[in-house]
């Protein structure tokens, strides 16, 4: 289940409310190797080869497409590597193992009530001593609305005097950018605890 040692000076809270709804897929690294957690996303319309996520790109972790390898010429575009290095994670600098992200790419879709559920107890299931989810209560039309709690000993009742941050996000049904935000931010955080030096400190 990719357990790791977090440090124990920081705690954050993310609370996240869901409604829209599409789907993505993610990968996840475990002990250094590529395992993934569900159908990994494509390129090129689908008709590519999948994307590598996470990867690192001149040493920055990145579990989603970025718009840092395209050219002048193309625009802004979403890219993801096809090609990365298994042990490092960072990705090949060739063009051609770049594509164009597919729709089902993180970060390329809105996510519906059950993916958002589903995503965030995976992310506390798979990481137990650093993500816990719990509910603030009831929407008007009877959603949960979800929040994740992130720190070292996520299920243990938080210290006096322990530092804390709580961002909010989608306070009106129509506001799905910053949840959906949100939710990347906290799979980044989790999954990159291991993987990159910023999160890790």
């Amino acid at each position: 289940t990719g357990r790791v040692e977090p440090s124990s000076s920081s705690h954050i809270i993310v609370f996240t409310m869901v409604n829209l709804e599409h789907t993505y897929f993610l990968t996840s690294v475990i002990l250094g190797l590529y395992i993934p957690i569900a159908s990994p996303c494509g390129t090129n319309y689908g008709k590519g080869p999948p994307c590598k996520i996470p990867f690192k790109l001149s040493g920055q972790i990145y579990f989603s497409c970025t718009t840092k390898r395209t050219s002048p010429e193309e625009g802004v575009v979403a890219k993801c590597p096809t090609n990365v290095d298994e042990e490092t994670l960072e990705a090949s600098k060739k063009d051609s193992d770049w594509g164009v992200c597919h729709t089902d790419c993180p970060m390329r879709q809105y996510k519906d009530n059950s993916v958002l559920r589903s995503d965030l107890s995976n992310l506390s299931s798979s990481f137990p001593d650093l993500a816990t989810t719990f509910s603030i209560g009831q929407s008007v039309l009877g959603q949960n609305l979800l929040g994740v709690r992130l720190t070292a000993g996520a299920g243990k009742e938080r210290g006096l005097l322990k530092p804390m941050v709580r961002l909010i996000a989608n306070m009106h049904g129509n506001e799905v950018t910053g949840r959906e935000m949100l939710t990347h931010l906290a799979t980044v955080l989790v999954k990159g605890m291991s993987r990159d030096q910023r999160i890790t400190k």
